[in-house]
């Protein structure tokens, strides 16, 4: 009978001998996995090898062919330019013709109205001497009364659009004198208040702004009311117990989410 001790002994020994068997086999897989490795690498560079020279034999290929048809659409162009350019010599030979022949008959027509009005000028000139200082001072005493008395309308049309706003919130303010027109005054306060110009500008655009807001309301409240009336035969037809709980839940729920600022009119 063996003993404990004698047990222990093989198999420890036992053990060491499989562990010296595993070892063994792992290192012969492992140096067959190496091998292998080493076997695909090869593999992967030849076949790279052999990748690069089909890729430089089809891009030889591929930049001959564009060298071909790049020289025959070059060959083309060239015929379609100078086919071009004759077509444009050929035009621009008729427009030149047509050109001298249009600009001598302008010539001797514009000197013709030339010396005409030569004429008619010095006449105006002789005419006008004798009345030159009665007329002078009618003006002069005429441009002092338009100066006072430009009206709103007409300082209106002499005004930019952008200067409008403004004019008519100081126009009972802007007043003319003997040396500067109504509209003279106020262009140079308007140069001297160009805050009050933006300002006034865009208080235009708040009160545009409100009533294009207002006309749309309007506008889309005039198309409802058809179809409101058109329902309301229907509705007043119906029993007050026949009618949901929401036609009486709805409208105040309505107003409450559109809160107070559903009465501001913009």
């Amino acid at each position: 009978m063996i003993s404990p001790a004698q047990a222990r002994r093989d198999r420890a020994i036992l053990l060491r001998d499989l562990h010296r068997d595993q070892r063994r086999r792992f290192l012969r897989r492992l140096a067959e996995l190496r091998a292998e490795e080493k076997a695909a690498r090869i593999e992967r560079r030849a076949e790279l090898a052999r990748a690069r020279d089909r890729c430089v034999t089809r891009a030889e290929d591929v930049a001959r062919e564009a060298a071909a048809a790049y020289k025959r659409a070059v060959e083309l162009a060239k015929l379609a330019k100078l086919a071009a350019r004759q077509v444009a010599r050929d035009q621009c030979a008729l427009e030149r013709q047509h050109a001298r022949d249009e600009g001598a008959h302008k010539i001797e027509h514009a000197k013709r109205e030339r010396e005409e009005e030569r004429r008619f000028a010095a006449e105006l000139v002789r005419l006008e001497k004798g009345a030159k200082a009665s007329e002078s001072e009618r003006r002069q005493r005429s441009r002092r009364g338009e100066r006072r008395a430009e009206s709103d309308d007409e300082v209106r049309g002499n005004l930019e659009p952008e200067l409008v706003p403004l004019f008519e919130l100081l126009k009972r303010t802007i007043k003319g004198s003997d040396r500067q027109s109504r509209t003279e005054a106020f262009r140079g306060y308007a140069e001297e208040h160009q805050a009050e110009v933006y300002e006034a500008q865009d208080r235009e655009a708040d009160r545009a702004l409100r009533r294009d807001l207002r006309k749309h309301r309007a506008e889309g409240g005039a198309a409802r009311a058809p179809a409101r009336a058109a329902r309301a035969p229907a509705r007043a037809a119906r029993a007050p117990d026949e009618l949901p709980a929401s036609a009486f839940v709805a409208p105040r729920r309505a107003r409450a989410a559109r809160g107070p600022l559903s009465a501001v009119p913009f």
